[in-house]
């Protein structure tokens, strides 16, 4: 029982598991169902290519094999004068078959197997990518949900604060029934905002989680952002940055390549093939008037001279297939540039929306305390402070939005880059 509550009091003073978006970053990469089946691709993409390499070395086969014949066929049985044969015939052989790549063949087949699996270990990349985008973005969105909390709660801080003073002037026959009533009625406005704020954090850390591949009711506290990123003014660079760095354009060369390897092998299946054959055969009982060895090779030259256009219209189908892909690279090119184009408007739109944000909740901060002021001295009406207070909680959710979506907006623009961060490549 000692050793249990001491244990309990352990777990009550560490807490939640203290999260930063590095930490979240790492465990999504680690975690993740689309990281797992990517880099499951990629290894699948290897063990074909092992298999393609092994498709076109040499081919060993060892076999034995056990044959009994009637003693009566052929008069070869019987005690009075036969041939001497053995009803029985036991034998082992040991055969190697060798291709010779005469054509280009199995060289254009394993570079389509190579370029294949750098395909597949780009898709992984790709993967990576799109995941830590998720990733920034549902992080960024526990944090907005966190300070949207505090301003619920600042805003009930002040709204009870409100009433607990208008109870004491009404005792006072300062104001009237009617203003403590009204005050009371904000202190029920702010608490129920105050409870759908918390429900909009619950839901947004138990997405989090969910991007994180864990259980979705892991408890855990995020660590807050505390700088906000530097917002570049002009997108040349970072479009030329993308271009470069993008594992999409990587996968989608590579996969061009392999293309244009399979048009090869398809092309070059039309050519000469040669084959060397050999074989070494022991009989392990052989009969009187039988060998017990034998041995022999073989040079075998295939020429196809007619497949009726099946060879051409495989040609011409590949040649599709790698047409397709490079249309699909220069869609993927254009849509690079774009995205790039549209994710900096967006963290630029944002970083002057924050400004104006702080400007408008120094005002409201402002403008409630001269309502205050004005309502204590009998001068103003109670509509203004409750007005005055309003705007101060919207104008600071306002605030938090904005600066929430810089860095939302840079999380898409680190994705666009593909990279961690807008660091320029120096072009070699």
């Amino acid at each position: 029982m000692i050793s249990l509550a001491f244990f309990i009091s352990v777990l009550a003073q560490t807490g939640p598991e203290k999260l930063t978006l590095d930490d979240a970053l790492g465990i999504a990469l680690k975690n993740a169902f689309s990281i797992r089946i990517a880099e499951s691709k990629a290894e699948k993409a290897r063990r074909q290519e092992k298999q393609a390499h092994g498709a076109f070395g040499p081919t060993v086969t060892a076999q034995s094999s056990y044959s009994k014949f009637d003693s009566a066929v052929n008069g070869t049985g019987g005690t009075g004068g036969g041939t001497g044969f053995n009803g029985d015939t036991k034998s082992a052989s040991l055969s190697l078959v060798q291709p010779i790549d005469i054509s280009g063949l199995s060289r254009k087949a394993l570079q389509a197997t190579e370029f294949t699996r750098k395909a597949a270990e780009a898709g992984l990349g790709v993967e990576a990518n799109n995941l830590k985008q998720v990733v920034r973005t549902a992080f960024n969105n526990v944090l907005l949900s966190r300070a949207l909390v505090t301003v619920q709660q600042d805003a009930l801080v002040a709204a009870q604060a409100r009433l607990d003073k208008a109870k004491i002037r009404e005792r006072e026959g300062a104001i009237p029934r009617f203003d403590v009533l009204r005050f009371e009625n904000e202190v029920r406005k702010s608490e129920q905002l105050l409870v759908q704020a918390q429900g909009v954090l619950k839901n947004s850390k138990h997405t989090l989680n969910s991007s994180l591949s864990r259980q979705i009711e892991t408890e855990f506290d995020p660590q807050p952002i505390e700088a906000l990123p530097t917002i570049p003014n002009d997108p040349s660079d970072l479009v030329v940055e993308a271009i470069r760095t993008r594992p999409e354009i990587q996968q989608s060369q590579f996969t061009i390549v392999a293309l244009a390897r399979i048009a090869d092998v398809q092309g070059a299946s039309f050519a000469p093939q040669l084959q060397v054959q050999a074989s070494h055969t022991r009989y392990l009982d052989p009969s009187q008037n039988q060998t017990s060895q034998s041995t022999q090779g073989a040079l075998i030259l295939s020429v196809p001279l007619f497949d009726s256009g099946s060879a051409k219209s495989r040609v011409e189908a590949a040649k599709k297939d790698e047409d397709q892909a490079k249309i699909g690279l220069e869609q993927i090119l254009l849509g690079i540039a774009l995205e790039v184009r549209n994710s900096l408007t967006q963290a630029q739109t944002a970083e002057k929306t924050y400004e104006v944000a702080l400007d408008s909740e120094r005002l409201a901060r402002e403008s409630l305390r001269l309502a205050e002021i004005r309502y204590n001295e009998g001068a103003g009406i109670l509509i203004d402070v409750t007005q005055a207070q309003a705007d101060l909680t919207a104008a600071s959710g306002n605030v938090q939005n904005a600066k929430y979506q810089i860095l939302n907006a840079f999380a898409s623009l680190l994705r666009a880059i593909g990279k961690d961060d807008l660091t320029l490549t120096e072009p070699k």
